[in-house]
């Protein structure tokens, strides 16, 4: 195999080390954000990817039977918006 054979493969690794370590970049912010929303030590926080995009990544995130979506892109991760509660008249 020639080394432009090689060319694809080697890139298609890298990809997939990046992706690895956003994956990874991603779980120790959200584990933080999780802890400081739901009142929880961060090693309690069980955590799973829910949607991975090419833009967005969301977490689902929960502890004490409570659990938060958590949005992560190239930026940073934050808390998704919660939706307001309906006001009783």
């Amino acid at each position: 195999m020639t080394a432009l054979g090689l060319l694809p493969r080697c890139w298609a690794l890298l990809l997939a080390a990046a992706a690895v370590g956003c994956a990874n970049q991603d779980l120790q912010r959200v584990r933080s954000i999780a802890a400081r929303r739901l009142a929880c030590p961060e090693d309690e926080v069980d955590t799973e990817l829910e949607d991975d995009s090419a833009t967005i990544r969301v977490w689902i995130a929960g502890c004490n039977s409570r659990m938060i979506h958590v949005w992560c892109t190239n930026r940073g991760c934050d808390p998704a918006l919660e939706p307001i509660p309906d006001q009783a008249p």
